[in-house]
């Protein structure tokens, strides 16, 4: 009988574990869809992640009966995470920021610096050290650890001034003809459980 309480208090522990952190996860939902009143959004859950393809897509519950569409920007805690790839009636799968395949990832972005904004694509994504990576910076910007990086609205896809993350690094590219800048995503991309689904007012143009 001890045994079989102990147990029992091992499992309750473990489910209030993840409702605090259910709840920390939902409360970020919250905050963030306060901050996008410039868009229309749509609230939903994750309902499917396949561990073979963990950081390129997710699946979520919302589908063309919810107003989604093919390429509309997914938002989860703080930051982008990625654009909606395919779409059913109930659920759309949604390909993740951080996938391997540059392809696919493409965000037209920009670093908000003290010099000035500084654009650049951000097109990859280092497994080793969970950092993406934006491309195509001149050698003659200046992005500094700590800078905001927002998405620019130049690509005509993503709207513009949604969080991406903060400048980690700077480097030269391999060729030594333009900088490379490895970006702290601003969303927690390996544990996802609700996302924002939003578009911009039609009024407002790209």
């Amino acid at each position: 009988m001890l045994k079989s309480k102990i147990d029992k208090l091992y499992e309750t522990q473990v489910e209030l574990a993840d409702l605090k952190q259910d709840n920390k996860k939902m409360q970020e939902q919250l905050e963030l869809t306060s901050t996008l009143s410039n868009y229309n959004q749509i609230t939903g859950s994750v309902i499917g992640r396949n561990p073979d393809s963990w950081i390129d897509q997710i699946v979520v519950d919302k589908g063309s009966k919810n107003g989604i569409e093919k390429g509309m920007s997914v938002m989860a805690g703080n930051g982008l995470v990625g654009r909606i790839l395919e779409v059913s009636p109930t659920s759309s799968k949604v390909q993740l920021i951080t996938t391997v395949d540059s392809k696919k990832n493409r965000v037209a972005a920009l670093v908000q610096s003290e010099s000035g904004q500084i654009h650049g694509i951000i097109n990859g994504y280092d497994k080793e050290t969970k950092r993406l990576k934006m491309n195509q910076i001149t050698t003659d910007a200046e992005p500094k650890k700590g800078d905001k990086v927002v998405t620019s609205g130049l690509g005509g896809i993503t709207p513009s001034t949604l969080l991406i993350g903060t400048v980690d690094e700077v480097k030269l590219d391999a060729h030594g003809l333009s900088k490379v800048a490895y970006i702290t995503p601003a969303a927690d991309t390996n544990d996802i459980r609700y996302v924002t689904i939003v578009q911009r007012e039609a009024e407002s143009g790209e």
